[in-house]
């Protein structure tokens, strides 16, 4: 069983694993429309919703079928990545993500993206992480690109927040493509 998720700090971005102190500030972010345009964030967001996430987030990390962070920069939060879906033979999850919209544009996605799936693939065991996304959603598909995502395919999703017609594409990464992009 890997080791609980301890804070990660090599740079100003930190991922905390989540806890009830995050409550206040990831709610007041989840709250702005904005935040939820792009994302599986419900809207409107519900007043409980952040404590809510963090309890599923513990409940998660107890079990081990999720690794769920807070991202902090400069002393704020500013979001949230995990893993989730952890399980199967071969491992695989699923990779989250939001960033709330003041912070957007800055890196701090893709720096923790980047991370979470260093963790994913090191300490977890995965062979294969996934991740879906708006196909008209630029930024998050920069973002997977960046850390060595492919597209995969491209799928409905009318179980999630948007409509039929919607389309979200499917990406994915695999260990070994992962290992192979590590400098030597």
């Amino acid at each position: 069983m890997p080791r609980p998720p301890g804070p990660i700090e090599p740079s100003e971005l930190i991922l905390e694993p989540a806890a009830p102190e995050h409550e206040a500030a990831l709610q007041a972010l989840a709250t702005q429309p904005e935040a939820a345009a792009t994302t599986t964030l419900p809207t409107p967001y519900p007043a409980e919703g952040a404590a809510q996430w963090i309890r599923e987030a513990m409940r998660q990390q107890r079990e081990g079928t999720g690794v769920v962070f807070v991202v902090v920069v400069d002393g704020r939060v500013v979001g949230t990545c995990e893993l989730r879906e952890i399980g199967g033979e071969p491992r695989t999850a699923a990779v989250t993500y939001w960033v709330a919209p003041a912070f957007r544009e800055r890196g701090h996605a893709a720096e923790a993206v980047d991370r979470l799936v260093g963790i994913g693939f090191r300490e977890h065991r995965l062979e294969e992480i996934r991740a879906l996304c708006l196909r008209t959603n630029e930024a998050t598909q920069r973002v997977l690109r960046k850390a060595g995502f492919t597209l995969a395919s491209s799928i409905q999703r009318p179980d999630l927040k948007w409509p039929p017609g919607v389309f979200l594409d499917l990406f994915m990464l695999t260990k070994d493509a992962w290992v192979g992009m590590q400098p030597s």
